[in-house]
């Protein structure tokens, strides 16, 4: 019976983790997309720090998508068919 509520339990916490990723890979993303635009618009700061802001949050954006994959195939055990993550 323990072994139950222990794989109930898990389960629920997987479901609390995805909501928090989920949550702030959009906060990412709607923080990103505006920075994006007033840098290749050219109205956001000198040219060094335009290219240096642009890499820092495509290179964020692009570990969160890592993050929220990995996630996405531990829940479903999907490492060895599926998930080409797995060794990240």
């Amino acid at each position: 019976m323990r072994y139950r509520h222990y794989i109930v339990s898990e389960h629920s916490s997987m479901g609390v983790l995805f909501f928090v990723a989920l949550c702030l890979y959009c906060l990412g993303t709607l923080t990103a997309i505006p920075i994006w635009y007033l840098i290749f618009k050219k109205r956001f700061l000198h040219t060094n720090f335009r290219i240096l802001i642009f890499l820092i949050t495509f290179g964020g954006q692009c570990v969160s998508v890592l993050i929220y994959t990995r996630l996405i195939c531990s829940s479903l055990n999907c490492y060895a068919t599926v998930c080409m993550f797995s060794y990240i």
